[in-house]
């Protein structure tokens, strides 16, 4: 099992539009996935919010996780006015590939960084994909996230499970989604996703196109580097 390495906490302005949901518009994933992701910010801030039409999962709610289809690495984001990032550099961590490193992509002159709040921001943002199920109707998710601290939330979920999954061969972590808060440097309380593993199920995703299922995974075996009409 590759080791993921974690993020350091640092943070990162979000975006005032939501870039996740045209990424979503141009990037059907596996068929039946729907884009979940996290409101740090924004009208729908500390919501659970899936597909195009930012329909909202309450919580806490209860998912299967299937950590064959977990994702990392970096997402290129451009001008504020695009809608989603620009590239992707992402590796399937059971593929056993090589991580990928900031110090492998692009854009590393710290002076030639767009700024924001006067500060310079690396265009390129450590990110996560990982696939979930609802069990009720098997509504399958793909949580998405390249915010520090959702990420660091879940490598302290990593850590759990990592020491769990060798006494469930052949099972997925159930896990029980929720949220929490911190306290930023500007005294304003951010919301953040928590993920607490609440049980085991052997409920397996479905796979409605196995060649097409197949195909994708082939792409993403090894890091790619992709404008946002690919797959992932």
């Amino acid at each position: 099992m590759t080791e993921v390495t974690t993020t350091e906490k640092t943070d990162i302005a979000i975006p005032a539009n939501d870039p996740w949901a045209k990424y979503e518009e141009q990037n059907p994933i596996i068929e039946g996935d729907l884009f979940l992701s996290f409101k740090s910010g924004g009208p729908l801030v500390g919501k659970y919010v899936y597909g195009p039409d930012n329909e909202e999962l309450e919580i806490p709610t209860q998912l299967v996780i299937n950590m064959s289809e977990f994702y990392r690495g970096f997402l290129k984001w451009g001008d504020s006015s695009n809608p989603g990032p620009d590239e992707e550099q992402i590796v399937r961590i059971e593929s056993g590939a090589p991580m990928i490193q900031r110090k492998d992509l692009d854009e590393r002159d710290e002076s030639k960084w767009p700024k924001e709040f006067d500060k310079p921001q690396d265009p390129w943002k450590p990110c996560l994909q990982v696939q979930m199920k609802r069990e009720s109707d098997g509504q399958q998710f793909k949580f998405t996230t390249a915010t520090p601290c959702q990420i660091n939330s879940f490598d302290r979920f990593f850590s759990d499970w990592i020491k769990q999954m060798r006494q469930h061969e052949g099972e997925h972590a159930i896990i029980e989604l929720g949220k929490n808060k911190f306290e930023a440097a500007s005294k304003n309380e951010i919301p953040f996703c928590t993920f607490k593993i609440v049980g085991w199920s052997s409920f397996e995703p479905v796979d409605d196109d196995a060649a097409a299922l197949e195909q994708i995974k082939e792409q993403v075996e090894a890091p790619k580097s992709s404008k946002k009409k690919s797959n992932f």
